[in-house]
């Protein structure tokens, strides 16, 4: 019998243009600009297959650039090492227009617990997108 993969979904509005919430979301080397508790970034190549190394204080997290699509304001990433709590994790980023100043972005990850039970792996992925959320309202404050 396989595990089942944990979904978890964290959405927002935002005041401003999807252009311009695209234009932060899409940065994928730039998680220091807006991401509490993250104060560097190490972004090598870039487009599809680029990554970016996160170093923090329990060891550095590798994600992956998997898909990237402007015109549908779409991104895709996976993490490839760190000290987490999931295995075989990929996330969604997608940013739609509401309005000329509205825009929703829609944040979407799916993984397996690994090491800690599914509600708590749940649980820290939907704080990281929170505080992800929380810091692109302060950067586009």
């Amino acid at each position: 019998m396989s595990e089942e993969k944990s979904r978890v979904v964290e959405q927002a509005s935002f005041p401003v243009s999807a252009d311009r919430l695209w234009e932060l979301v899409s940065d994928f080397g730039g998680i220091a600009k807006y991401m509490d508790g993250v104060d560097e970034c190490h972004l090598v190549g870039e487009g599809v297959g680029a990554r970016r190394s996160i170093p923090g204080a329990a060891g550095t997290v590798v994600e992956a650039l998997d898909q990237f699509d402007p015109d549908a304001r779409t991104l895709v990433y996976s993490i490839i090492e760190g000290p987490i709590p999931f295995k075989d994790y990929s996330a969604q980023m997608v940013v739609s227009e509401d309005g000329p100043e509205a825009s929703t972005l829609t944040w979407t990850g799916t993984f397996l617990a690994d090491g800690t039970p599914v509600d708590k792996a749940e649980r820290f992925a939907s704080r990281i997108y929170q505080g992800g959320i929380a810091g692109y309202r302060k950067a586009l404050s």
